[in-house]
């Protein structure tokens, strides 16, 4: 007769394949079934994902209570998303014995940029204290941590499973971008770059919020991951956002040998990933960055010489 699997009962506020987190938390769940191949993976998260505050900033809460139910009767538990470093009150109250997803967070806020840094350091503290080990989704917090905890830290979870895709030479976009309605992604600047990019008569294709430019534009809304991959595959350039180096998208450009340009207040660890294909440009002065750009368009082809294969199964080893 077989034995029942074990159980892990997580929370993630979202598993959606077409936002950053729910990508990470699928990413992270793949991961977790590698690691605990003996057990099944409940997800106690039954509400649709929704972009507001009660979902983002409260929801998870309730994940946190559901969590210490199946704590308390010793069950294996798992909380996976959303964990930004600044919000400290979740780790706090989560049980110890909780598996941790990876913490994310940004350095470049718009608002409240001195409170973030504040509760940032403070979420890092717990953090450090309460658990063994911890994944973050990127390398941004590493000069917060003690070089004696820094072994026990895992980096750059955004880039687990990356792989370099196939390229089609017939190239549709000259530019892609994708605009999410948030306050953090410096959106100003990315439209008044797209108006002047228009009107020197570059083929753009503009991915999530719609806007009101026609002029060789395609503005194709929210698509499907398999219909975002295929636009950037077709597309020449990028752009990524001002508070985050590695983002799904800039990630998924990168994969199909797009040229990419980021905010250059990022440093790109060449350990990491060594390429030409990566270039920065001023996020705060527009006409230093369209000289940037159209020099840079117009030389030879960049791509990625190097590219270091991150391992995370560590994590989950006592």
């Amino acid at each position: 007769m077989l034995s029942k699997k074990s159980k892990i009962y997580y929370w993630a506020n979202s598993i959606s394949k077409n936002d950053g987190e729910g990508i990470l938390a699928n990413n992270y769940l793949i991961l977790l079934k590698r690691n605990f191949k003996n057990h099944s993976l409940i997800n106690l998260n039954k509400y649709k994902n929704r972009e507001n505050f009660v979902f983002k900033y409260i929801l998870p809460f309730y994940g946190v209570i559901l969590l210490w139910k199946y704590n308390l009767q010793n069950k294996k538990i798992s909380y996976i998303n959303y964990l930004p470093v600044w919000n400290f009150l979740l780790p706090l109250l989560l049980p110890s014995t909780t598996i941790m997803g990876p913490v994310t967070g940004s350095i470049n806020r718009k608002n409240l940029n001195f409170l973030v840094k504040i509760f940032s350091i403070i979420g890092i503290k717990i953090l450090l204290y309460k658990y063994k080990k911890i994944i973050f989704s990127h390398d941004f917090f590493k000069t917060l941590i003690p070089k004696n905890k820094i072994m026990n830290c895992y980096f750059n979870f955004l880039l687990f499973n990356f792989k370099k895709k196939k390229t089609i030479n017939k190239k549709k976009y000259d530019f892609i971008f994708y605009i999410r309605e948030h306050q953090n992604k410096g959106n100003a600047f990315i439209i008044k770059l797209i108006k002047i990019l228009s009107k020197k008569k570059y083929k753009i294709c503009v991915l999530g919020k719609k806007i009101n430019l026609k002029k060789n534009i395609f503005a194709a809304g929210q698509v499907s991951k398999n219909k975002a991959l295929k636009l950037i595959s077709k597309s020449k350039h990028s752009v990524g956002s001002i508070e985050n180096l590695y983002s799904f998208f800039v990630l998924d450009s990168l994969k199909y040998n797009l040229k990419v340009f980021v905010n250059k207040k990022f440093k790109i660890d060449k350990n990491l990933i060594n390429t030409n294909a990566i270039i920065p440009i001023d996020f705060y002065n527009l006409s230093r960055s369209i000289n940037i750009i159209e020099k840079s368009i117009k030389l030879k082809n960049k791509k990625i010489y190097r590219f270091k294969n991150l391992k995370f199964d560590d994590y989950f080893r006592n």
